[in-house]
This record gives structure tokens, sequence and C-alpha cells, in this order.
């Protein structure tokens, strides 16, 4: 087994998740979808920019002392890009409220309270304390194209493969953890890349992803209403050398609501006048850090 860097498996599996989350808002379908690419093109026509998120979220993985935890609850109002809402720990403690707005060019994320440990992401977010307010700025360009990239693993193709039921005017669309697992170990590439490294890979993250089915349910107008991953866990290795294993688990449901009640998301002024800038933010993928 070729050495993986676990970093990279973990920053993986989370835009996955956020690739996965980012499918939660839809409009109206034109035409009843007969299959679940139909459901997937319809969802493309409509406006998907104004809903509330909320659930759960789990994903722990580590290797020995790198050890990341995202067990975390979600509601957030998400409108036009921006965002606002509340992701707090599972375990307790102290919740994160976050504001996420697009700004002149800029990706600007406020946020106050620090409720998980990123740096096994390589994020160092100790010298944070919970009752002040930060903001992070970054080049929304730059943060568009990692949002971009995370969601090519759910593209056109993955929905061809996957199962389609309707029920009393409803969908559910199944996407198997094998061909999950085909586009994460495709999103790992790097150009400089052996075949043995690619086969490497791809046995890797298809032994962590091989039962981890994604369940995606639709109403009528084709509207995402939920997004579910029962919870599943490996170990796998990772370094047949030094004997070092990957332990992940990871879990999803979200469920996802009231379409077009979101108003416009804006910052408030005590809020930006307040905030102290740093370099990194602990929403992966929506600053610096991603």
């Amino acid at each position: 087994m070729r050495k993986i860097d676990p970093r990279k498996i973990i920053a993986v599996l989370v835009a996955t998740f956020i690739a996965i989350g980012s499918l939660a808002a839809c409009g109206t379908a034109t035409s009843k979808p007969k299959t679940a690419s139909e459901v997937y093109a319809a969802y493309l026509k409509t406006d998907h920019d104004n809903s509330v998120v909320t659930g759960d979220m789990t994903l722990t993985a580590g290797v020995g002392a790198l050890q990341l935890s995202l067990d975390t609850t979600l509601d957030l109002q998400l409108n036009g890009g921006a965002a606002h809402g509340t992701i707090a720990a599972k375990s307790g403690g102290s919740s994160m409220e976050l504001y996420s707005v697009e700004q002149d060019g800029k990706r600007l994320v406020y946020y106050k309270g620090i409720p998980i440990d990123l740096s096994a992401l390589g994020l160092d977010l100790s010298g944070l304390t919970n009752d002040q307010w930060y903001v992070a700025e970054s080049d929304a360009a730059d943060i568009n194209a990692n949002i971009a990239d995370a969601a090519s693993v759910l593209d056109e193709s993955i929905f061809i493969e996957a199962a389609f039921e309707e029920n009393d005017g409803t969908y559910t669309v199944t996407i198997n953890g094998a061909s999950l697992a085909k586009r994460v170990a495709a999103a790992l590439a790097t150009e400089n890349d052996t075949a043995e490294a690619i086969a490497s890979r791809e046995e890797l993250v298809n032994n962590i992803l091989k039962d981890a089915n994604v369940v995606l349910t639709f109403d009528d107008s084709c509207r995402l209403t939920s997004v579910y991953m029962a919870p599943v866990t490996a170990s796998v290795p990772v370094d047949a050398s030094l004997a070092t294993n990957l332990d992940v688990t990871m879990g999803l449901d979200l469920k996802v609501s009231g379409y077009g009640t979101v108003g416009a998301i804006e910052v408030p002024a005590e809020v930006v006048s307040a905030a102290v800038p740093t370099e990194e933010t602990p929403i992966p993928a929506l600053g610096n850090a991603a």
C-alpha cells in the first residue's frame, strides 16, 4: 500500500460533505422526472439559493495524534450565496454563529465561537476566543472554485448510476458508496500520479466509502427535502511500512425547508465593527485556509 497523506483524504471527505450539503436547495420542476438523472437535471434548472438547512453531521477521522471531529448540528439560512446560522458541537460546549457574504469580489466569513478542533486540516485556531467576533477575508473567485471542485464529486454521471424511486409524487435518489468513492478518489488525483498510485488510492477510498450510501429525497416540485447517509465506520491502512491505519466514521442527516422564505442576509453593523481580522476560518472551503 502506497503511503497517502491522510490530511488530503480528510480534506476531500470534508469537501465531499460540503458538496452533498450544497445540494440543499431546489425550485420547481418543469416536468415529472422518471429517473435519477432527470431529477438532477430538473434541480439544475431551478432557483436553489433560498432555503433553511438543519440537521446533524458526523465526521471523525484520524491517524494517531492527527484527529478531526466534525460531530456537529447545523441550523443555516441560505439566500443568494450568503449564509447565516449556527454550528454547534454535538458533545456540548460552545456553538458558533456565522455570517458568510460576498462583497466587492471578496468572500467574508464572520464568526464567533469555536465549537470544533480543525488542527487536522492544518488550521490553528488555538489563539481565538469564544466571545469575540472574527472575520476571514478571501478572494470570492477562489472560494467559488473550491466549492465547484467539491461539487464535481457529485456530477451528472453519478446520478445516471443512482437508484431512483417514486412514491406518491415524491422522489428518492440513492447514490451508492462505490460510485461516491470513485469520484472522491479522482478528486485526490495529482498530475504526477503513477498507475500504482491511482490503484492504491482507489482501493483505500473505496474501503472507506463502499457502504456510505447517500439518500436524497425530493418533493413533487423537485425541491430537495432531505439528505441522509447512515453512519459508517472504517479502518484502512495508509502506510504499510509503518502499519498506520486511518480510522473514519461518517454520517449525515440534513433537512431542507423554507424555500423562498429567507430574507436578505446582511451582517449587522455591530458585528462588522467588532470583528477582528484573522487569516483562518473554521468553515472549510469558505475561507483562506480552504
